[in-house]
């Protein structure tokens, strides 16, 4: 089978085998993006009837409270043991292990050290990679350099197969592995529809911000407190809710408190009740340095929730400026205020947005198409595996 049958996949192809267990391979379970669209596919595989497991390198598992019925999971070492890359040899001897007790047909690998720990252990499974972001891909500087050859080599080990979030990941993704586009296969992500219900809605001038995400450096929510900043010289009493924990918390807190937001902006945490959170706000800020295809903007556009975002790769991938959303350029905050306000304003405008923004999620990014999409790669990864294994026969 060649490299561009491998990526041609389609729902009338028949197979010789089928992948009947499929291992998730990743860092940890924290909450994060790439986390949850391995708990929404693990979802759909179960659905589907295929055995599904989940292998955390590190114990970290903040989806406690969501687990999965019938998922097999475990863990191989917990945070304090996690030292890198001493920790590199003892893992992937202890992942053998977990192969051999939960038995894969083929793995999906979500993580660049998962993907190098798997590769060391020297497994035979089929694998495909799964790249969620351009973290992993954008590294500069010596340390930079010398991972990059080691993930290569990974990636060389167990099969040169991957699927990106997005078209433009694709590339990056081909050029950071050096080596043909063909390898990769784009499947943008997808959210449970039905758990974010269309909302239309009317702003006041007492509009609500909903921010979501991780309180780390590349989401930039210190942008989205000046902006929020910004946006309050025009609706003094507008608020900010922000869903999410993280490293820049306190230094967050603080800031909020020098821009004089502190007393209506709101650090919510972490929490379950996301799609409540949306239905409860009025307008959506997405304003990441970067993104790889950001799942909570997809929800809000689900909700009815109009979305305003940076001009930055992963966000412009879902949004279309004037169609679907708006985009400013990256820390431009007063155009960030600048469209939140015609949102505020324009009521007509804020409907056609947020009408064709639903369409624009139910029609490419429902967890049902991306579940079969991501079945129909693994199933073409398995055969490619077993015609190889039949013709050295």
């Amino acid at each position: 089978m060649n490299s561009e049958a491998v990526y041609s996949p389609s729902n009338s192809q028949r197979y010789t085998s089928e992948p009947n267990r499929i291992l998730h391979v990743v860092h940890s379970l924290r909450r994060g993006g790439a986390e949850r669209v391995v708990l929404e596919l693990s979802r759909g595989y179960c659905e589907a009837g295929r055995g599904v497991g989940i292998c955390s390198l590190v114990e970290n598992n903040e989806y406690t409270d969501e687990c999965l019925e019938g998922v097999f999971t475990e863990s191989i070492t917990s945070r304090s043991k996690f030292k890198w890359p001493r920790s590199i040899w003892p893992m992937a001897q202890q992942l053998r292990r977990v192969f051999e007790t939960f038995k894969p047909d083929v793995l999906q690998i979500h993580n660049a050290t998962a993907s190098i720990v798997t590769a060391v252990s020297g497994t035979t499974i089929p694998a495909v990679h799964v790249i969620h972001g351009y973290g992993d891909l954008t590294r500069s500087g010596t340390k930079a350099m010398l991972r990059r050859k080691i993930e290569c080599w990974a990636f060389n080990r167990l099969g040169k197969r991957a699927i990106t979030v997005s078209e433009p990941l694709r590339d990056a993704a081909a050029n950071h592995f050096r080596c043909s586009s063909s390898r990769f296969q784009s499947i943008e992500n997808g959210i449970d529809i039905s758990a974010f219900p269309f909302q239309s809605r009317r702003c006041s001038e007492a509009p609500s911000i909903c921010v979501v995400g991780t309180l780390a450096q590349v989401k930039r929510v210190d942008l989205s407190l000046e902006a929020f900043a910004a946006l309050r010289e025009r609706f003094p009493r507008a608020s900010l809710r922000i869903v999410g924990d993280g490293p820049l918390r306190g230094y967050l807190e603080s800031y909020a408190q020098d821009l004089g937001v502190f007393d209506c902006a709101e650090f919510l945490g972490r929490r379950t009740n996301v799609a409540e959170i949306m239905r409860e706000c009025d307008i959506f800020w997405q304003l990441s340095e970067s993104e790889g295809l950001p799942l909570a903007v997809l929800e809000a556009m689900s909700s009815g929730l109009p979305v305003v975002g940076f001009n930055v790769r992963g966000v412009r991938d879902v949004v279309v400026d004037g169609r679907t959303g708006f985009l400013a350029p990256f820390g431009d905050v007063a155009s960030v205020a600048a469209a939140t306000q015609t949102l505020v304003e324009d009521d007509r405008r804020n409907d056609e947005i947020t009408k064709i923004a639903r369409h624009v999620v139910e029609t490419k990014y429902d967890r049902i198409r991306m579940v079969q999409q991501h079945l129909e790669i693994l199933s073409l990864v398995v055969n490619e595996n077993w015609e190889g294994t039949a013709r050295a026969a």
